[in-house]
């Protein structure tokens, strides 16, 4: 779509829905995810947010310098040893009750590093390890309960700021769900504005296709 991503699948009787977005004034990924169960049973599904920061040039420069931590629900991710990126600091949450979380890449991966089947998923909770000096990441855990025929929407946050107060407050901000699909929908508003402005018209439809909004 104009300004977002989409991806759908169904599987195990669950129908599956990511969109993924910037809004237009804030520095924040959005993964808005949304479920249904089609199936005649109540199901618990985890779900795990996990990336592998870099706040620097390379994962190899900063990989044993960044610090993690966790406060009011958000996972927080810094480098005070780069002074290009020193005062920016990643903020990661959810608009769902975070169940665990880790900042060990090696716990979450695992020694030899399965990507299909991760050692944190395996066994199905985290440590709450967070701190200074691990191969660093931030993964999360969230728990999602669902009737038969029932519809659940909920975000998985990244934002970054460079004050904890600032960052804090913009997490919070789009944990409300409602609020977040408004935003999707002044994205899709601008990118049709900004793209609708000239529209070509030439004999080959295709070529309309790919140029026209």
């Amino acid at each position: 779509g104009m300004g977002y991503t989409r991806f759908h699948h169904h599987s195990q009787g669950i129908d599956q829905e990511l969109t993924i977005f910037v809004p237009i004034n804030d520095n924040i990924k959005i993964s808005l995810v949304r479920l249904k169960n089609d199936s005649k049973e109540g199901r618990k599904i985890s779900l795990f947010y996990y990336i592998r920061p870099v706040l620097g040039v390379s994962d190899e420069e900063t990989d044993r310098l960044l610090e993690t931590d966790v406060e009011d629900s958000v996972f927080i991710v810094k480098n005070s040893a780069n002074s290009e990126f020193k005062n920016s600091t990643l903020f990661i949450s959810s608009s769902e009750k975070i169940h665990s979380y880790t900042g060990d890449r090696k716990e979450f991966i695992g020694s030899f590093p399965n990507y299909e089947s991760p050692d944190g998923i395996q066994r199905g909770s985290l440590s709450n390890r967070v701190g200074f000096g691990y191969n660093t990441c931030a993964a999360i855990r969230i728990d999602i309960n669902l009737l038969p025929n029932e519809t659940k929407e909920f975000t998985f946050l990244m934002g970054v700021e460079e004050k904890l107060e600032k960052g804090l407050e913009l997490i919070n901000k789009y944990k409300d769900v409602q609020y977040a699909k408004k935003s999707l929908k002044e994205v899709e508003q601008f990118w049709n504005q900004i793209l609708s402005t000239i529209q070509v018209n030439t004999p080959d439809k295709t070529m309309n296709y790919m140029i026209n909004n």
